[in-house]
């Protein structure tokens, strides 16, 4: 997979462009992709937003339905959970420090964090951590109080302690595991001497300019109700638990400039995005932070390599899709539990449609 020139970054526009300091979304005319997006809606499996771009093409900002029975719709800069898109951005941050000397894909676990020198767990090298190859212990696997939320994630700060428990009985086998990533951060905290919110402001939402890009703090409140399948509201829920794992927020506005800026180069250089986006077949062809796989979907040309990223705290449900050869992205935040991309790679389903319609015309 080739990285993006750098500077390169046409078509970045919203019926005009994306890049303007827009206030509010232009109304657009009907396309395939508006089309698609307001036909989910009409279903109740999609509220939200959907942001599309390819290199050349206007850029397609399209809203679905409301924030709430009272809100308006979502906007460019309206912000959102990422909720696992969060591992993205954490992973590019640990390619910063790898690229930096700071720390390598190869460092154990004891190697720089004291607690785990005498733990199995010890042995645990970053790059495991990043394809959830730890054998950690899993705090989704924590009793559920009544609302169905694991008890690990009832609190404001999550027990990075937790982690350091007893390895799994096939500790290198891929496990997906938010511990793997509270774990990189503290990584990322000890070779950095900065904490991860600071980092993440320094290398990322401050250079690029991304006003939305931040770790959700005790207390923050959202412009949006999430509702399950029914309609009926989410359980109140602990946001900053979730830390470098799944708990930055940001707007899809601030979303498509880090994936433009991670395409372009502006990030991370040529061999880092190679290393980044190397699907490993064994396991699913899941990369470092995200899933990396070559498809032709009927009604495209061409085969695509893409980036998957895809994620969901709660019923809010979000989609990250980055396309480097022809600096495409897709991004779809949703705020229902019954909103379903489907698999690309099976050639069907809301996420297919949505691919062939933004980039396949």
């Amino acid at each position: 997979m080739r990285a993006a020139k750098r500077g390169s970054g046409r078509g970045l526009s919203l019926c005009l462009s994306l890049m303007a300091e827009l206030l509010a979304l232009p109304a657009c005319a009907q396309t395939p992709l508006k089309a698609i997006v307001t036909a989910e809606n009409a279903t109740g499996r999609f509220n939200g937003i959907v942001v599309a771009s390819v290199e050349g093409q206007p850029t397609e900002a399209i809203p679905a339905g409301r924030l709430s029975k009272t809100r308006k719709a979502a906007t460019l800069d309206t912000p959102w959970r990422l909720a696992s898109i969060s591992k993205q951005i954490t992973a590019v941050l640990v390619m910063m420090s790898v690229e930096r000397k700071e720390v390598s894909l190869d460092t154990p676990l004891k190697a720089v964090l004291p607690e785990f020198a005498d733990l199995p767990s010890g042995n645990v090298t970053v790059k495991a951590l990043l394809r959830h190859q730890s054998g950690l212990p899993d705090p989704s696997e924590t009793p559920a109080n009544a609302d169905g939320v694991a008890q690990f994630y009832t609190h404001d700060k999550a027990d990075h302690g937790f982690c350091r428990g007893p390895l799994r009985a096939d500790p290198e086998a891929f496990h997906y595991n938010n511990c793997d990533y509270y774990l990189l951060s503290d990584v990322l905290e000890k070779v950095t001497g900065r904490p991860f919110a600071q980092l993440l402001e320094e290398r990322i939402s401050g250079p690029l300019g991304l006003k939305t890009l931040r770790l959700y703090q005790p207390g923050d409140r959202e412009p949006f109700t999430a509702v399950d399948s029914d309609g009926a509201p989410e359980p109140v829920l602990s946001l900053s638990v979730y830390e470098a794992a799944a708990g930055i927020k940001g707007s899809a506005r601030d979303l498509m400039r880090f994936d433009t800026a991670l395409m372009s180069g502006r990030l991370l250089s040529r061999d880092s995005l190679k290393a980044l986006w190397e699907g490993e077949p064994s396991l699913g062809y899941v990369a470092l932070g995200a899933w990396a796989y070559t498809v032709k979907p009927t009604g495209c040309a061409q085969p695509m390599t893409v980036v998957e990223r895809r994620g969901a705290v709660g019923n809010v449900q979000t989609l990250n899709l980055i396309w480097p050869e022809r600096q495409g992205v897709i991004i779809a935040f949703s705020r229902t539990a019954a909103t379903d991309w489907g698999q690309l790679w099976q050639d069907k389903g809301f996420m297919r449609d949505l691919v062939v319609a933004a980039w396949c015309r």
